[in-house]
């Protein structure tokens, strides 16, 4: 199974990018038998309407487990049927799911406001609290505002950890290029490797770098990942097996890095909610490692 290189993606003409997708997602015979989770992100919309039969559906599906959205800072960008922690914790547990970790927008995290969101990761059961995201334009950051962002995320990491849990942080990106190299590779250099694990986000592959090798490259760093694929003729986000990604290869490169039991997180958005996380699903369960 041929892994895509960011030379590889960056060069191949579009009928070499179908060749290669072919070879990428042929249908295996055994199964990926892991726990899977969802990314309530994706499924927002009927969370925030219908969240007792939303879950359940999902756990119809099969998925085992929810990465949650902090219902403190989410509120802001998504509508929760409930934002008590203790009965969205309650409801989840009654759907059959389990929850290990959930996003955190910066704020709420850095400085003193960490011990709020201990609080909250608390009372909602969780392993892992995740910061989906820096407190400024990450696609246009200085590598100033990055050393002082894993400062601040260095120091409440070890917060986090006195109190039993894990920080992680979430990368929408992994460039674009500051003084040399990918804005990720800088930061990866910054941030403490115990007190700030890493959640990949697979959906990088779209600016042309090799994920696979990310995983490779930083092996050890990484406690989760979030799984989507990439289509470069519509230049759009996918169900996972319907893209360019190696996922056998993907998954070979994760077993050298302790990814969490409720690790494997399916993010796909598609038009129709539930068709991209069902479809997802179903390839990764007939997935031949």
């Amino acid at each position: 199974m041929r892994t895509v290189t960011r030379r590889q993606f960056l060069s191949t003409g579009a009928m070499g990018l179908l060749a290669l997708k072919a070879q990428v997602i042929r249908p295996f015979a055994a199964a990926f038998d892991g726990p899977l989770a969802f990314q309530y992100w994706v499924l927002r919309e009927p969370l925030g309407t219908d969240l007792d039969g939303t879950l359940k559906k999902m756990r119809g599906i099969g998925y085992d487990a929810i990465e949650l959205c902090s219902p403190a800072s989410y509120s802001r960008f998504v509508t929760f049927e409930t934002t008590d922690p203790a009965d969205l914790k309650r409801r989840v547990e009654d759907a059959g799911l389990r929850c290990s970790s959930s996003h955190f927008v910066g704020d709420e995290v850095l400085g003193d406001n960490v011990h709020s969101a201990i609080e909250l990761a608390q009372t909602l059961g969780l392993k892992t609290i995740v910061i989906s995201s820096a407190n400024f334009n990450e696609s246009e950051a200085t590598l100033d505002q990055w050393k002082q962002f894993a400062d601040e995320a260095n120091a409440s990491g070890e917060i986090v950890r006195d109190a039993g849990l894990q920080l992680g942080y979430h990368n929408h990106i992994i460039g674009p290029v500051i003084d040399g190299k990918p804005q990720y590779d800088h930061l990866m250099g910054l941030l403490d490797p115990e007190l700030v694990k890493m959640q990949l986000q697979i959906a990088a592959i779209r600016e042309g770098y090799d994920v696979v090798e990310y995983l490779r490259k930083y092996a050890g760093r990484f406690n989760s990942l979030h799984l989507s694929d990439f289509d470069p003729q519509t230049e759009r986000g996918v169900p996972v097996g319907s893209g360019v990604v190696d996922w056998p290869g993907l998954f070979k490169a994760a077993q050298e890095s302790e990814i969490d039991e409720l690790g494997y997180i399916v993010e796909v958005g598609t038009e129709d909610v539930y068709e991209g996380v069902t479809e997802s699903y179903e390839y990764l369960r007939q997935l031949k490692l």
